[in-house]
């Protein structure tokens, strides 16, 4: 599609998208476990429309967003929309769900055959001949496939015009090391915003030296920089989720939420008081001792900064 906003090339390829592309996850809808809640489909739908009539041409969805929901939403939304009408459309694999427990972590698979059958489902779910952009969601941590066959699999769909180009999602710069001798790496796509900004010390430099192109994820760290997030915003989340549970979580055992789970490594890293009178700060963030506060709420006298975030207390 022809666009007048501002766009990059996306790695080496033909691509040029916009700086902004549409997140579909929300768009999956509830009844799983990282899901956003319900959603109108058509309100989706809608919103993928005015996106693309401000010009905005990519949108990003996957498999495990809503379980394949996501994606068959997106499919509606390209209904009757030539080719040239078309933004690109990037999805992803790597995350297996049991259909018989959707509210259980999916897991992160990476075999070859897994991600055959993964592509195949996406195109079928998608209703197009092709993905302009394939990327692994997560590492696999689940089967022991090596990184290097997994990313061969990969080459082979886009050999056979099954994907247009490939890319990973939550990689490091080891695992990025690993597969970029093989098959070049187009784009990676890791959380980054104001206050999640450790790629920016590997990784993004690591994308720059090798034309390899970043779109990131929660850029506007799930809503809360958005200056719209409130207690009360939080409070209606909890009951939205008892509504669909049928029960309110206790908080006394969110540990059994796959999220939480999922967390425990983050939680389990090094803290310490942060200088700029917020309750504390991620160690990655800072000196180890806590002497070189690097908060990214922090102004130069390494206080927090009440002219630009006046509504935060803490990070």
């Amino acid at each position: 599609m022809v666009t007048s906003l501002p766009v990059r090339q996306l790695g080496t390829t033909d691509m040029n998208i916009t700086r902004v592309g549409v997140g579909a996850w929300a768009m999956g809808g509830g009844g799983w476990s990282f899901a956003w809640g319900p959603q109108d489909d058509n309100d989706s739908i809608a919103a993928m429309n005015h996106a693309v009539e401000l010009g905005i041409n990519w949108i990003d969805s996957a498999p495990i967003y809503g379980l394949g929901h996501s994606e068959e939403v997106v499919a509606r939304f390209l209904q009757g929309k030539s080719q040239s009408e078309r933004p690109y459309v990037f999805t992803k694999c790597g995350m297996v769900w049991d259909p018989k427990k959707p509210m259980e972590e999916p897991q992160r698979i990476l075999s070859p055959d897994s991600i055959r059958r993964e592509c195949e489902a996406s195109l079928r779910r998608l209703k197009i001949d092709r993905i302009d952009l394939y990327q692994f969601h997560w590492p696999d941590d689940t089967s022991g496939t090596p990184v290097e066959a997994s990313w061969r699999a990969m080459e082979q769909l886009e050999k056979e015009g099954k994907v247009r180009a490939i890319g990973v999602s939550n990689f490091d710069v080891s695992l990025l090391r690993k597969i970029e001798p093989l098959k070049h790496v187009q784009s990676l796509q890791p959380p980054f915003s104001l206050i999640r900004r450790d790629v920016a010390a590997a990784e993004i430099p690591w994308c720059n030296a090798n034309r390899t192109g970043v779109i990131v994820y929660s850029p506007m760290q799930a809503g809360i920089l958005t200056e719209t997030f409130s207690v009360e915003k939080v409070k209606n989340m909890r009951q939205r989720l008892a509504e669909e549970i049928g029960e309110l979580p206790d908080p006394t055992r969110r540990e059994e939420h796959p999220a939480a789970r999922r967390a425990q490594a983050d939680r389990e890293t090094p803290r310490h008081d942060c200088l700029c009178d917020c309750d504390w700060v991620d160690a990655r963030l800072a000196g180890r001792d806590g002497s070189d506060c690097r908060c990214p709420l922090a102004g130069p006298d390494r206080r927090l900064d009440r002219r630009r975030f006046p509504r935060f207390d803490c990070i």
